[in-house]
């Protein structure tokens, strides 16, 4: 995860990430089960009192599978998308 402080209490985050969850079932499927995923994470915090943090991020995760859709179509998995408001305490 890396990050940027632009202030004494505020700063930016952002991380990318690349994982395949059962890399096990890679091998025996030919192609590959291919259900590699990736995520994709942006978001701002702030320190208003020491020791309490808020961050507001949003987070996005890719996949690489192929679903059957209705028509036995092979088409491709939209991306679920997210925003989160986290808490921080520290004691």
């Amino acid at each position: 995860m890396g990050g940027f402080w632009f202030a004494t209490r505020y700063g930016l985050l952002f991380r990318y990430d690349f994982f395949d969850p059962d890399t096990e079932n890679d091998k025996d499927t030919g192609e590959g089960y291919r259900d590699e995923k990736t995520l994709l994470l942006g978001g701002v915090w702030v320190e208003p009192v020491n020791g309490i943090r808020l961050c507001a991020n949003y987070r996005q995760y890719d996949y690489t599978a192929k679903i059957v859709d209705d028509q036995g179509d092979r088409v491709a998995m939209q991306p679920d998308r997210s925003v989160f408001l986290n808490t921080e305490f520290g004691f």
